[in-house]
């Protein structure tokens, strides 16, 4: 299943959305249209909209865990497919290295397209954020995710 994760993971362990339980924090960039929270909502096809502004990003805060990403799924919505974006992660949000990049992909162009991409990281890190590096399918600045989800290995880290 494309949506059976690291956050499908805490969803469970922890009965609920993983940002509203405080699992894993989720912030972005800014909000047009409703919290960053739904895209960890694998259920629904309700979705988040950042501001039309260059670079919008989504962040996720693993807190005392670290993750070595193996992949991740991706699910659009119905209005403006991402089609130019990054995978980075972070230990301390201020340095971010690029995991994953994807320019003029039209993988996601569809009602609620889903695709997994499969990356090569032998690092661990705290945060991994998804960063949007140009316009969307309607030329414009929007950074619109139904769901987000990652897979790999989780480690603790008690230095945080």
């Amino acid at each position: 299943m494309p949506f059976d994760g690291i956050i499908s993971y805490f969803t469970n362990k922890y009965s609920g959305n993983v940002s509203k339980t405080k699992t894993i924090p989720i912030t972005a960039s800014g909000n047009l249209w409703n919290s960053p929270d739904v895209v960890a909502d694998f259920d629904s096809t309700d979705f988040w909209v950042s501001e039309n502004s260059p670079d919008s990003w989504i962040a996720f805060d693993f807190k005392e865990h670290m993750i070595n990403l193996t992949s991740y799924t991706i699910r659009g919505d119905n209005t403006g497919s991402l089609c130019n974006w990054v995978i980075e992660g972070s230990n301390n949000m201020v340095k971010w290295n690029e995991i994953d990049r994807h320019e003029s992909c039209n993988d996601l162009n569809g009602l609620y397209a889903s695709k997994t991409y499969h990356v090569n990281t032998n690092q661990k890190y705290r945060y991994i954020r998804l960063r949007q590096i140009g316009p969307d399918i309607n030329n414009e600045n929007y950074l619109t995710l139904c769901c987000l989800e990652f897979f790999g290995s989780l480690s603790t880290n008690f230095d945080f």
